[in-house]
């Protein structure tokens, strides 16, 4: 997003990091469902906010794991007067999971201080097992798909 100064990114794990920290260690785990909702109302309000000013293009970085979450954000971004593109990044299961546990390994080898919220939860193979079987691939949605190899 360097590359694209009028882009602004939301989100959530950023607005956690910003306002409590780093998962578990910073905040307790069992804190962390409380702090993803907070957070989630705060990019709701930064995104309207920055819809109605109309001077910035927004990445909206959620998982949008199913239509009817995909098409509450649709909705929204309409009804301010914007126009929405879904991006959908496809790539195989294998290659996510090397993707998470790559960057957890990276993560792992940071100082504290060098850390950001962007993989701050850690997911094993099954809370990743069962994230992937429940994600709803857009279809017929107006989404743009890139074939990530």
């Amino acid at each position: 997003m360097a590359y694209f100064p009028n882009l602004m990114r939301l989100s959530v794990d950023e607005i956690i990091f910003k306002t409590h920290g780093l998962y578990g260690i910073d905040y307790s785990q069992e804190k962390y469902q409380q702090y993803q909702t907070e957070a989630q109302e705060i990019l709701v309000t930064e995104l309207k906010r920055r819809l109605e000013e109309k001077t910035r293009d927004i990445v909206l970085d959620l998982s949008f794991w199913n239509k009817e979450y995909r098409d509450e954000f649709k909705t929204m971004i309409e009804e301010f007067g914007g126009r929405w593109v879904l991006v959908f990044l496809d790539a195989d299961k294998e290659q996510l999971w090397k993707r998470i546990t790559s960057r957890k390994a990276q993560r792992d080898g940071q100082d504290l201080a060098d850390r950001t919220g962007d993989s701050a939860f850690d997911v094993d193979r099954e809370t990743f097992d069962s994230y992937y079987e429940g994600f709803e691939r857009p279809f017929g949605e107006g989404e743009c798909v890139i074939k990530v190899a």
